[in-house]
Formats: structure tokens, sequence, C-alpha cells
């Protein structure tokens, strides 16, 4: 497990409001406490493991994709991370 703690500069954030604000993000400035930090966690899984339990999840013919730093695999020799996409099975 992995677990990162954030703290954030957020002095010029609050109370600025432009037209480009949504109603959604304006409600939650005006309704709460300005939040200055948050946790990450996440456990990090292997690319073939994590794939072997979406497989055994999901099924072994569900359609699977996966992209590298928001890239098909083949453009990107050492992603960052990994994006798996799963098609839902026709019914």
């Amino acid at each position: 497990m992995v677990i990162l703690d954030y703290i954030i500069d957020i002095s010029d954030v609050v109370d600025s409001f432009d037209r480009t604000d949504s109603e959604y993000t304006k409600k939650g400035r005006y309704h709460g406490i300005p939040v200055d930090h948050f946790r990450l966690s996440y456990y990090p899984h292997r690319l073939d493991s994590f794939t072997a339990i979406l497989k055994e999840v999901f099924g072994e013919d569900t359609h699977h994709e996966v992209y590298g730093d928001f890239k098909a695999l083949e453009e990107e020799e050492d992603p960052a991370f990994y994006i798996h996409f799963i098609q839902k099975k026709g019914e």
C-alpha cells in the first residue's frame, strides 16, 4: 500500500470565481470548508497480475485494452501508469 499526503496552497482559490465555474463547482465552494490537504492511497499492481485479476472477474473473452500514460502501449516504452479499458459484454 502506498499512501501520499498532499498539502495544497489554496489562498488564491478561496472566494475566487469566474464565469467558467459550473454551478456544481460554485456550490461546493459556497457550502463547505475549503480543503487544503488530501490523502491518496493506492495499491500498486504489476501489469500481468492485474490483467489476470480483470480477466478472472470479467471473463477471458471480455474486450480489454491497456493504455500507458494515455497512449497505446506500442507508443509508450516505459509508462508511469496504466489505464485498463474493459468493455461490458453484450447481453
